[in-house]
């Protein structure tokens, strides 16, 4: 290893790292078609979702098939590391056809699987239900203040009450001299003194 400039690195026998190796090719597709098949028979229908692509890429460069929506991005790249069977065209890896010989390469390839709508769905799903709890504990939340609240209100209604009783037995013990029963209705509740 040896160092040419200031922010250049070099193996040797290669070129300076982060720079293209135009002389080495690791994917070459060539013509490549990928057509779907609807019905059977005569009546059969033939969309293609991949017609005719050609590109090459090289050692150390960075690749990008970019398009709108449903121009068949997914189904080339599906077809290239052959997930798809490509109707026509051919697809090699550092020189070497794809095809029968694929399980040797399946190393050499690796997938990288997008989100799927359905997991963005679950995972927005799963927001919303945790988005919904939090709401739902914060508004339980604020029921249990305000039941707090009342309790502490109802609290002090009930000693008032209360007081108002002992008033009663007071008034009841000065008037029990006379009287052979003292029947008391719901101490607790708004108790009134019965002689």
């Amino acid at each position: 290893m040896k160092q040419d400039n200031k922010n250049s690195i070099t193996l040797e026998n290669q070129k300076p790292l982060g720079t293209v190796d135009y002389e080495h090719k690791v994917l070459e597709v060539k013509h490549l078609k990928k057509h779907f098949y609807v019905g059977r028979g005569k009546g059969k229908l033939t969309i293609p979702a991949v017609d005719d692509i050609s590109f090459d890429v090289y050692k150390r460069e960075v690749f990008g098939l970019v398009g709108e929506s449903g121009c068949g991005k997914t189904t080339a790249a599906r077809t290239i590391i052959r997930l798809y069977k490509p109707t026509e065209g051919t697809v090699d890896i550092n020189g070497i056809r794809i095809g029968a010989g694929y399980l040797d390469l399946k190393n050499k390839i690796k997938k990288v699987k997008e989100d799927t709508k359905e997991k963005i769905i679950s995972l927005n799903r799963y927001e919303y239900a945790l988005l919904r709890m939090k709401k739902e504990l914060a508004s339980k939340s604020y029921i249990l203040e305000t039941d707090i609240e009342k309790l502490k209100k109802q609290r002090d209604a009930e000693i008032k009450q209360l007081e108002n009783v002992i008033n009663e037995v007071k008034d009841a013990r000065y008037k029990l001299h006379n009287q052979l029963v003292l029947a008391v209705d719901n101490v607790k509740y708004n108790c009134k003194l019965k002689v």
